[in-house]
């Protein structure tokens, strides 16, 4: 199946699929920046936005989904700022995981299931950053 890009976009890509034949990736929206993007099983574009909607030139890219539909990956200002792991639950809703204590980024990588969430987190300020697998709870 062609999965269909974003308007004015050029490229997509797939990062993960389950299931239900749900699939996430990446789409870059009018060429730039990239956002996160689901397409349902008959090939539906979402573009899901991101944590910075505000922002000139915001970026936002998946990494996983679960069964249930809950995707994970993470969310910048723009190319070059700090990324942080960013949940879509079922319902469109955007949530930032934070970042572990000192840290400026983080990023989501793999859910499962049961919502655990793993990644990494910085744990200090550029340029010397020490990274730390991350997991996050999320009740559902």
């Amino acid at each position: 199946m062609e999965l269909p890009i974003s308007p004015g976009g050029l490229e997509s890509q797939v990062a993960a699929i389950n299931p239900a034949g749900t699939m996430v990736g990446v789409a870059y929206v009018n060429g730039w920046p990239p956002h996160a993007a689901r397409w349902d099983r008959a090939g539906r574009f979402v573009d899901l936005g991101t944590l910075y909607p505000a922002s000139s030139a915001p970026e936002s890219r998946t990494a996983d989904l679960n069964r249930s539909g809950i995707i994970v990956g993470n969310s910048s200002m723009s190319s070059g700022n700090p990324s942080h792991a960013t949940l879509w639950d079922r319902a469109g809703r955007i949530t930032d995981l934070g970042t572990l204590p000192g840290g400026p980024g983080s990023q989501a990588r793999a859910v499962n299931d049961a919502g655990l969430i793993v990644g990494s987190s910085d744990t200090r300020a550029y340029p010397t950053t020490v990274h730390a697998d991350l997991t996050v709870v999320i009740g559902h």
